[in-house]
Formats: structure tokens, sequence, C-alpha cells
């Protein structure tokens, strides 16, 4: 059907042909045939982006938090005024610069690894500033269309913490930058091909409402730069502060992003490939560790992600048969402890995989498709006076 939606604009020439009582010039259907290709390529690449777009989770820190005091901008505009008539008597215009006041009140913003700028509340940045206790950092910013000629605030950065643990490769381990550490997670969109190939990469199909009867996780939503990376039982804040700091500090390090997912032991290890079939292999930098659980016992391990080499999650899979009792802190530690084993996947080697549109997707390009044909066809025979 796709190249059918191609095909339309010649069909669109021939009933220009036959309907116009005057031989049109080439540059009619020149014109019919190249806005159609052009809208629908348009139309045909945004739906290919949607089966291809994915969101992945990333780990990151605040880096800098900054405060702009309040500040007032200069527009200039030219305005046309009266200045009299002629001797016709038409009103006669001059332009006048004018300069208009826009107030811009002060705002509060934090900064994370990643460079992303959010706003936060008066509050939160006084925390931060007095958390780190790092010195402050004067900000000017000058320009023309600001009254008074400069605009001021101030910044702190956690570089200047970062600095005190140059020679440290785990920070992590020390109580006095935990403290001053604030984790994030923010949702990144990339491209994943896999998802919706054709391919031997492609995974079962699991509807949502099938998945509820299985027991399967979805994805915990984000919320306030705050996401659940532990799922399926309940842990003490102090687990929750350590794999939200492990995916923070070394996620962003590393390009690594962990979930525990916790199942009833009596559900087996399939359950497990259910999970990675449900969330379609996990994203990129994901590393999924599923975990088979008899009270505080782990009866069973497994974990997933797209390594070229799993050998991350061989080794956890043989750490927590070593490890029968469950402890989540330690584990976490380990995790730390061997974090040379992760290598992110590369999705740029799937580039040579093949997605195609739905069906749906199909019959609404042919539908487009054809409505603007028909709106071309219809503006040119407006312009040659048959409509």
């Amino acid at each position: 059907m796709t190249t059918l939606v191609y095909l339309l604009p010649i069909l669109t020439c021939v009933f220009l042909y036959s309907t116009s009582p005057v031989p049109l010039s080439w540059e009619y259907y020149a014109c019919a045939i190249g806005a159609s290709w052009l809208l629908t390529a348009l139309v045909h690449w945004m739906m290919y982006k949607s089966r291809i777009a994915d969101d992945e989770f990333l780990g990151s820190y605040i880096s800098k938090v900054a405060h702009e005091e309040a500040w007032v901008e200069l527009i200039h505009y030219i305005e046309q005024v009266p200045c009299g008539r002629d001797s016709k008597g038409n009103v006669i215009y001059k332009a006048v610069p004018r300069v208009r006041h826009v107030f811009h009140p002060e705002q509060w913003e934090m900064y994370s690894s990643y460079g992303t700028i959010q706003s936060i509340s008066r509050s939160y940045y006084d925390h931060v500033c007095s958390t780190w206790g790092t010195p402050m950092s004067r900000l000017h910013f000058t320009g023309a269309n600001i009254q008074g000629g400069v605009r001021f605030g101030q910044s702190y950065s956690f570089q200047d913490i970062l600095d005190d643990y140059q020679s440290n490769t785990n920070p992590l381990l020390d109580a006095n930058f935990r403290a001053r550490f604030f984790p994030l997670t923010e949702e990144h969109a990339y491209e994943n091909k896999v998802r919706n190939s054709h391919s031997i990469f492609k995974f079962e199909d699991i509807s949502k409402k099938h998945a509820k009867e299985l027991g399967l996780f979805d994805y915990p939503p984000v919320k306030q730069n705050f996401q659940e990376c532990i799922l399926g039982r309940q842990f003490s804040e102090e687990v929750h502060r350590a794999y939200e700091m492990f995916n923070a500090w070394f996620g962003f390090q590393h390009q690594m992003h962990v979930f525990i997912l916790c199942f009833d032991a009596a559900k087996g290890m399939g359950i497990a490939e259910k999970q990675r079939a449900y969330w379609e292999g996990g994203n990129r930098n994901e590393f999924v560790v599923c975990l088979g659980l008899d009270g505080d016992t782990v009866r069973w391990c497994h974990a997933f992600s797209w390594m070229d080499e799993p050998v991350l999650s061989v080794k956890a899979e043989a750490y927590f048969r070593e490890h029968e009792q469950l402890d989540l802190n330690a584990f976490c530690s380990w995790l730390q402890e061997n974090i040379s084993l992760w290598k992110r996947k590369d999705f740029r080697d799937f580039d040579y995989l093949t997605v195609s549109l739905t069906t749906t997707q199909n019959y609404l390009l042919f539908f487009l498709t054809l409505a603007i044909n028909v709106g071309i066809a219809a503006v040119i025979l407006h312009n040659i006076g048959v409509l």
C-alpha cells in the first residue's frame, strides 16, 4: 500500500488531463506530483518516526542551582502614528520608535548532570544551597534589551564538591558525599528499531490485560524526577535510596539504569522471560534483575539486558545463587564493585533492521494522501477557472 500512495499523483494528473477543458502546461502536472510527494513523504516520515520512537530512563544528579533576580526587558518596536492628512484627505502616518517594558519575576533553577534545566521553588533552592555549603558565584547577564543594562543572579555548583573526590573512584562510599548528593531520573527519547521490527529480536506480544493477569510490571512513572527502581516488594528507605543513588552516579557515568523486579518464586523463572517480552527486551541502558522470592530467600534469579556479552547478567545470577538470603544493600555494593563488567549495547548496530507501518497507519496514510491529492487537484482546477 505504501507504493500505491506514491502513485496517486499520477492518477491526479490523469484526472486533471481528462477534466481540464484546455491543455495544461507541464508545470501544473509537475506541481501536482511534487507537492503530493512532498506532503506524503512528510506524513510517512512522521508515522515511521513514531514506530521507532522510544523513551529510556536516565539517572542523573543536580550539578548546579541558580537564582536569577527580577529584571525588566525592553522591547523596541515601531508604531505607525497618524500625523495629518494629504491633499486628498487620506490619513498620513509616520513611524515612531516605542519601548515596551516587560517585567520578569525572579526565578530559581536546577541544572542536571546532562545539562537539562528545570524550575524549582525558592525553598528547594535554599535547601540545596545550605546542604552543599559551596561558594556562591555571581551571575551577570548584559544586553541592550535589559533595563539598566545588566541582569544579576547567583549560582552554586556541585563541581566544587566533586573536586574533593577526584581521586575517589566511588565517592558514594563516603557518607558526607551521599548526604550532599541529589539524584534525579530523567526521561530521554531515542530511536529503537527493535521493538517494532520483524526480526529475530521480535518478542512475544503481551497485552496490558494479559500482563496484569500474569502479574508483570509496567514501567513506573517518573514523578518530580523520582522513579521507583525496585518493584514487587516493600523495602526500607535506605535500600531505595542506595539504588536511586547508584542509578544517578554510576548510571550517568556508565549509561546504565538498574531495575530490581521481585516475583513470587512459585511462578518460576519463566515469568522473567515473560517480563522481558512485555518490556520488549528493556531499553538500551537497562539492566533488569528479576528475583524469585520465597519470603526473604532468593530461589532463582534471571537478569536481562542488551549487552552483546551478558557477563554482568551471568555474574549477577551467580551472586544470588551464592547469597540466597535477600540483602539488596549488599547486592548494590556488589554492583558498584563490578560496574566494569557493564558494556551498554550500541543500538546503531540495529540500523539495518526494517520497520514497517502498521495496517492502521497504512490505511491512514492512504486516505490522507488521497485527501492531499484531491486538495491539489481542486486548487489547480480553481486556478484555471474550472471550479
